[in-house]
């Protein structure tokens, strides 16, 4: 990676930590880029300080790089509304239909785009999709790959509806590879991230809906659930994340509609 070549240069004994603070100041790296990376370099340069191949813990003398909060940005539900009446309509372009169940399936499970496009047929059982790897591309190439943490390996229950439309896409399809992609190109070859984020924005263009990240319907999966009165430990459950604190940091603030209730359960709670 480019961005790193000031760094990457300067042999582990001639790194200081003015190097490494000119480099959090001038990079161009996101925040949360850095603050990675100097977790990185804090355990590489401490395990070398402690085997005495370097005779100074430079790390020791920088703060971590602070992560900036990203707004989480949600679809309403008249949005979801509206693209999935779109992905079903005859109307709408053939091209851009055929993708109604990976977009239904996105939506309704809140799985990550690289999850969904790895997923393979012996993951779709009876009413459950199980997650166990995740499609990244790589230099160019695709490659699948184990989920981060253990929490990312899980079994996530979906609708009938859903089940339905994997089915008769599985149906539909004129070779049936067992151990095949289910969501897959015409030389089933399975699909690069980048060509499936330029059917979603041709999609939304199609349904009249302002462009948000693919992503988003991850973020509004999850905020939903959680208005819908879902305990925050399954929601974390279902989207791999290895510990609810962080479901909490980054949706707790993005629950739409959570305080409408709040005045009439205050008032149950003190008789008033």
């Amino acid at each position: 990676m480019n961005y790193l070549t000031p760094l990457a240069n300067i042999r582990l004994q001639h790194l200081t930590a003015h190097s490494v603070q000119q480099f959090y100041n001038d990079s161009i790296l996101s925040s949360n880029a850095k603050n990675k990376l100097h977790k990185l370099l804090k355990a590489a340069i401490t395990k070398a300080h402690i085997l005495d191949l370097i005779n100074k813990n430079i790390m020791l003398a920088i703060a971590a790089p602070r992560v900036e909060k990203t707004e989480i940005v949600i679809f309403s539900q008249q949005d979801i509304q509206q693209i999935l009446n779109t992905l079903q309509s005859k109307s709408t372009n053939l091209r851009l239909r055929k993708y109604y169940p990976m977009m239904l399936l996105a939506i309704t499970t809140g799985a990550r785009l690289g999850e969904i496009l790895g997923l393979k047929w012996p993951c779709v059982t009876n009413n459950r999709i199980i997650i166990n790897n995740s499609l990244q591309e790589i230099s160019g190439k695709l490659i699948d790959m184990p989920p981060k943490t253990p929490a990312g390996n899980r079994s996530i229950i979906v609708p009938e509806e859903v089940m339905s439309a994997l089915n008769s896409l599985r149906q539909s399809d004129k070779v049936i590879e067992l151990q095949g992609y289910v969501f897959h190109t015409l030389n089933r070859t399975p699909y690069a991230p980048r060509n499936i984020e330029r059917i979603w924005k041709a999609t939304l263009k199609a349904a009249g809906i302002e462009h948000k990240k693919f992503h988003c319907l991850r973020h509004t999966h999850a905020t939903q659930l959680l208005a819908s009165g879902i305990p925050l430990l399954e929601v974390a459950k279902r989207l791999g994340h290895s510990k609810a604190s962080h479901t909490l940091d980054l949706y707790g603030h993005a629950i739409p509609g959570y305080d409408e209730h709040l005045p009439e359960k205050i008032k149950n709670i003190y008789s008033l």
